[in-house]
Parts: structure tokens; sequence; C-alpha cells
């Protein structure tokens, strides 16, 4: 069952600001309460974050305002305009996708193909909301309408995507380290592998909508050289890791998925989908077979066994 309470609840926010009115504090709380907007607020974004965006991109009061925001490119300002503009489509599409027989099951037989076998009772919980043309594989798994809209298309592969997300936080190995440095080992690991059910299908289709994706991926092996070169800095000296973890994360192209997913189809190509499913929960393996994926393909290394070893003893617990 998918639950569209947040956007039953958006849409009364998204009537009122139209009409120049301030939704009550019972109206936003009611909102925010939802379970898409609840973990949303809870992992990424404050509620004054949403508030103060709708209000400047519903309110037709702050017209010249909204102007200069978006002109300046603001993203998310830019989002909800589209939402603005295709408000009858996408209620429609709200309550046409209720009713899509097969949409869970398919994206979770997809999700399996990158999983352990085992046993995985019922479906993820899916929210549909109103943030950004994107999803998130939290509990629940939170997909944006307007993005659900605009790729029908690849709809499943999408959905496919957050729910290995989600199966795969569940066993994720936790470590303890640099917080920067996890974040970007956990992404690439987890983004690369799931990429290979949404995006690794559309660049082998040619897909021209993903040619700036196709460019980063063919540009991988450059940031894991340079994470390569970082890690055996930080191994010379600890007092350079706060330093060296930060570039790395600011350095990394797109959260990790392009690099990730260069790694990830390598070891696919070289030994097979049984070894991405057995490493799932675990991104030091993954890290461990790329480095044996390249040289089983005969590749130039971008990633050395000193510079792993390294990024082991950073990531272990109680090391920091």
């Amino acid at each position: 069952m998918i639950d569209v309470s947040g956007m039953n609840y958006f849409w009364k926010v998204f009537d009122l600001l139209c009409k120049d009115q301030e939704p009550d504090q019972e109206c936003w709380g009611s909102l925010f309460a939802t379970p898409g907007y609840s973990v949303l607020t809870k992992s990424e974004f404050s509620p004054e974050f949403f508030m103060e965006k709708w209000r400047l991109a519903f309110q037709p009061n702050r017209r010249e305002e909204r102007k200069k925001a978006l002109d300046k490119g603001d993203p998310f300002l830019k989002h909800y305009f589209a939402v603005l503009e295709n408000k009858e489509e996408l209620k429609a599409y709200q309550e046409r996708v209720l009713k899509e027989e097969g949409l869970l099951s398919r994206a979770k037989e997809l999700a399996l193909k990158y999983l352990p076998s085992g046993s995985y009772p019922g479906y993820p919980p899916v929210s549909l909301v109103v943030f950004q043309f994107d999803a998130r594989g939290y509990n629940p798994v939170v997909i944006d309408l307007l993005a659900a809209l605009k790729m029908q298309e690849v709809l499943i592969p999408f959905l496919a995507h957050e729910f290995h997300h989600y199966y795969r936080n569940k066993t994720r190995k936790q470590l303890a380290g640099p917080e920067h440095l996890l974040w970007v080992i956990d992404q690439i690991h987890a983004e690369g592998t799931a990429d290979l059910l949404d995006k690794g299908p559309r660049i082998k289709e040619g897909d021209p909508q993903i040619g700036t994706y196709k460019q980063l991926v063919e540009d991988a092996p450059e940031y894991l050289k340079f994470l390569n070169d970082r890690l055996l800095e930080m191994g010379k000296d600890k007092e350079k890791v706060l330093a060296e973890e930060k570039i790395l994360r600011e350095k990394l192209p797109q959260s990790g998925h392009p690099v990730g997913y260069h790694m990830a189809e390598l070891i696919r190509i070289e030994f097979g989908i049984e070894k991405i499913r057995s490493e799932v929960s675990d991104p030091l393996a993954f890290f461990w077979s790329f480095h044996q994926a390249e040289i089983k393909a005969g590749l130039s290394r971008t990633l050395t066994p000193e510079a792993i070893k390294i990024l082991e003893s950073l990531l272990q617990p109680n090391n920091f």
C-alpha cells in the first residue's frame, strides 16, 4: 500500500498558500507528522525549510521575490514551481498510481536481484510527498510525486533502487570512524550497487537523458585515484584525516552514484552478481572486490592494497 497522507496534507497547505493564506500550526503539524515528511524532517530537512520554500513558490504576493530566486537557479524552488504548474496532472496521477497493480511487487522483485538470498516478507512502506526530484530509501521509502510522474516509463527500476537501499540498510555492517569518510565509502557502495538496477540498463540502451551521468562514470577512475592518494596521506599523518575526508566528500560526484556504479559494474562483469549480493552489507569488502576486479580485468589499479588497509584501520569501531 502506498501512503499518500503526506500528499493529502500537502494539497491543503498548497491551496491555502496559493490564496496568500498562512496555514495554522495544526495544519503544518499534521503535514510533518505524516510518515514521509516525518522521516525527511528527522534526517535531512527542517520543517522550516519546506515552509519557507513553499511560501516563496506558491504565494502570489511573493511573485517578485520568487522570480529573483528562480533567476538565481534555486533547484528546490524550480521544482516546487513545476509542482504548481502541473498540479492538476499531479493530483490525477496520485489517484492513478494507487490503483496500479503490481507496482510494488515488480519493484521488489527487481531489487532482490542484488540482495542476498533470504526472506523478505511484504513490501517496504512507500510514501508519496513533494520534496525534490528524487527519492530516498528510508523507512518509509519516500518518493517525490513529480519525479514519479515524470519517470513513469522507468518507475519500476527507480522504485527498485530505493527498495534496495531499504533492505540493505536493515543489514548494513555498522562501522565507526571519521564522519565524512564513512559517508563517502557508504554512499559509493550503496548508490553504486543500487544504480545497477536503474542507471545501468539506461546506459546500455544509450538513453541520452543520462549523458552527464555516463560521462561521470567514465571519469570515475580519476576520483578513485584521488581517493587512493588521500588515504595514503591519512595513513602517514592521522592529523590530516579531518581535512582530507572533507575534501573527499566535497569532490565526490553526484553523492557517489557514478563512482559506485563504475566499481559495481566491474565487479559484476569480473565476478558475477553473486559476488555483489554476498557483500551488499559490507562496504569494505566491496572495495576489496573492486581492487581484485581491476587486477582480473588487467586494468591499471586505481585503489592499492595499502590504501584499502588504511581505510580499514580508519573505519573500525572505537577508532575515534
